[in-house]
């Protein structure tokens, strides 16, 4: 849901693009900075691998960062979007967007899904056209469809809920059978249905590189497909007591909230995993990932605002500087001191209503004022 009516928007992590909709430095950031204000309420953040959109409850979208496939705008000779863009007016407001590595789906207020920029796995889902400078039409649904929008670093799904049943549809790369198997070839170019069901009528889908991960509307998952991360049980989590949980996932791992406690499963080397022992009796407030790492809103320990702390990878300081050295360090810039983190709060004394959002090795934190 979009936060009250006015807010603050800070981002920090990788930035080589101006992907962070800073328009000073195209330098890393490990130090949260402040990107974009608005006395609208914001919707949704949605990170490509090096461009970002920001969807407003309004309908309105602005983006920033790499535009050198044309995936934000029709700019010619715009290689580079610096700062924050209006993207579309009055006549064409936006339902949802979700952003791949180089390439932009949209819904419209038509319930049209459209898309932009590249894709040699077939991620734009418009057939054998693996690139477009503009919006084309992909697939349309009846105006009073529940549409949904999820992609991951070379796939697309479109959540569809009409009355009594569930729909998923699916385009890009099926190199791990993340969309069907057999696999009978490498990609697909077109949305197919990889999902159908009305019994479980679902809220979302949470994707990683090579999975997708179904999850209904009582917090139950109720299917996984492609390369299941190392761990991870479906006998376990598929259960139909298995409720009231959240799923989300990097491109490598699976991670769970339930009860307050993180279940992870998967790729681990550079800290993903979540460290249960280390972190106990957790109040969890928010929970959402990156690419590589994750990001916890909590209650401050000693009043009643929130704080956010992540952990995981941090190679573009997307995890923040650690907290015992922050006050010996002054620059912002990423200085490569936490590339594992550990659970590190970055930001504290926030008021209630805090929203996190996770990039391709970027944090945002949206903030009511």
């Amino acid at each position: 849901m979009p936060v009250e009516q006015g807010m603050k928007v800070y981002a920090f992590g990788s930035n080589g693009n101006y992907q962070l909709g800073l328009p000073q430095t195209d330098a890393d950031f490990i130090v949260p900075q402040l990107t974009f204000m608005n006395e609208t309420a914001l919707k949704k953040i949605a990170c490509g691998g090096n461009h970002t959109l920001m969807l407003m409850a309004d309908g309105t979208c602005y983006g920033t960062g790499d535009n050198s496939m044309r995936e934000i705008r029709d700019d010619t000779g715009t290689e580079i979007l610096k700062g924050w863009h209006l993207l579309n007016d009055s006549e064409s407001r936006y339902k949802d967007v979700t952003c791949g590595w180089e390439f932009t789906v949209i819904c419209n207020s038509q319930n049209e899904i459209l898309s932009r920029g590249i894709g040699g796995k077939g991620e734009l889902g418009l057939g054998g056209m693996c690139k477009s400078d503009i919006f084309k039409k992909v697939m349309a649904f009846g105006k009073d469809d529940e549409v949904k929008l999820f992609s991951s670093f070379q796939n697309c799904c479109v959540l569809v809920n009409t009355g009594t049943k569930s729909t998923v549809y699916g385009w890009g790369s099926n190199m791990k059978c993340q969309l069907f198997e057999p696999r009978t070839g490498k990609k697909v170019d077109q949305p197919i249905k990889i999902f159908e069901s009305t019994t479980d009528i679902l809220d979302y889908v949470s994707m990683g590189k090579d999975f997708i991960v179904f999850v209904n509307k009582l917090g139950q998952i109720v299917d996984i497909k492609g390369n299941i991360p190392k761990g991870f049980q479906r006998e376990e989590w598929l259960r139909a007591d298995q409720k009231g949980i959240q799923v989300s996932c990097m491109w490598s791992s699976i991670h769970i909230l339930k009860e307050g406690k993180i279940y992870s499963y998967g790729y681990g080397t550079f800290g993903q995993i979540f460290q249960n022992e280390e972190n106990r009796s957790l109040s969890v407030e928010g929970f959402t990932t990156g690419s590589e790492h994750g990001i916890l809103v909590l209650p401050d320990k000693h009043d009643k605002t929130q704080q956010v702390s992540c952990w995981g990878w941090g190679e573009h300081g997307n995890c923040g500087r650690l907290q015992s050295q922050q006050e010996s360090q002054q620059e912002d810039v990423n200085d490569y001191s936490n590339m594992s983190s550990p659970l590190n709060t970055v930001m504290s004394g926030l008021p209630n209503g805090v929203r996190i959002f996770g990039g391709c090795s970027s944090t945002w934190i949206v903030v009511p004022h």
